[in-house]
């Protein structure tokens, strides 16, 4: 499985990667899950405590490959997002 960033016009598309995985820390994963959402790709935002299996000294590289493992045979679950309109409503009253 390949990852990909946010390339211009649908570079992610020409290369056939219709899915992305990737873990929620902090505030960082806003803006690329918001790219790549748009782009039309399946993303799936994955909690790190659920994908903490990893024994001994952990490193993002070492997170990145676990989720790389686990998300082509389906073990990933994604995070509740709610939609963004019902957000807007929800906090104008």
């Amino acid at each position: 499985m390949k990852t990909c960033m946010p390339l211009p016009s649908g570079s992610c598309k020409t290369k056939l990667i219709h899915s992305v995985a990737m873990e929620s820390t902090s505030t960082y994963w806003q803006s690329l899950f918001s790219n790549l959402h748009q782009a039309g790709m399946q993303v799936i935002l994955c909690n790190g405590k659920f994908t903490k299996n990893i024994k001994g000294e952990k490193s993002d590289v070492q997170d990145c490959q676990w989720i790389q493992k686990l998300h082509p045979l389906g073990l990933l679950s994604g995070s509740f997002l709610p939609n963004t309109e019902y957000l807007r409503k929800y906090d104008r009253h």
